[in-house]
C-alpha cells in the first residue's frame, strides 16, 4: 500500500524518531511569532531593541543547548528541545516587549496600539509556515525517490538561490513603514 509508511521506508525520513519531528513542528509556529515580532520591533526603528532582542535570542539558545545537551546529556532529543524552547521563549519576550511599549507610532506621529498590531499579526502569522511546506515540499517528494545524499545536494543548492530572496525581504522590512506613511 502507499501512505506515510511507505514514505518513510524509502525515503530520508527512514529511521527518524516521529519525536524529533514533532518537536520541530511544535517550534515552527513560535518561530514565525518571533520572527514577525520581530519585524514590528524593526519597522518601528527600535533599532537598539531588535538587535538586544536578537542576541538575548542566541543566548537563549546557547543556554539551552548547553543545559539539555551537555549539563543533562539528552543528546540529539535534548538539542530538538533546546530549539524548540528558545523560540517559545522567545514570542513571548517579544509579545511582552510590544504589549508593553507605550511610544509606538508611524511616521506621521499617529499612535498605533500594540494589541491592533499584535492581533493582525497572529492572523498573518501562517504566511511563513506555509511558506515553508511550499519551499521544502520539492524536498520530501525527491527524497522519496532518491537518496538523502542527493536531497542534501539539492537543499544546498536551493538555498544558495534563495539567498537571493533575503535582499528584497531585508529591504522591505526596513522602508515598508516609511513608505507606507508617506503622502
Amino acid at each position: 500500500g502507499s501512505g506515510i509508511g511507505e514514505i518513510q521506508a524509502h525515503g530520508i525520513l527512514a529511521g527518524t524518531d516521529h519525536g524529533y519531528l514533532l518537536i520541530v513542528a511544535a517550534a515552527i509556529p513560535f518561530m514565525g511569532m518571533a520572527r514577525l515580532n520581530s519585524a514590528i520591533v524593526m519597522g518601528f526603528n527600535r533599532y537598539v531593541a531588535f538587535n538586544v532582542l536578537n542576541m538575548v535570542l542566541f543566548f537563549i539558545l546557547a543556554a539551552g543547548f548547553g543545559i539539555f545537551t551537555v549539563f543533562m546529556r539528552m543528546g540529539l532529543l535534548g538539542a530538538f528541545i533546546s530549539f524548540a524552547f528558545a523560540y517559545l521563549l522567545m514570542s513571548v519576550i517579544y509579545c511582552f516587549v510590544i504589549l508593553n511599549s507605550k511610544e509606538m507610532r508611524s511616521a506621521d506621529g499617529a499612535k498605533i496600539e500594540p494589541k491592533k498590531l499584535l492581533g493582525y499579526g497572529i492572523r498573518v502569522f501562517l504566511v511563513p509556515i506555509i511558506l515553508i511546506v511550499i519551499y521544502r515540499a520539492d524536498s520530501f517528494i525527491l527524497g522519496y525517490y532518491k537518496d538523502a545524499g542527493v536531497v542534501g545536494l539539492y537543499s544546498v543548492a536551493l538555498s544558495f538561490a534563495e539567498l537571493l530572496l533575503f535582499i528584497p525581504e531585508s529591504t522591505g522590512t526596513i522602508l515598508f513603514p516609511k513608505l507606507a506613511y508617506v503622502r
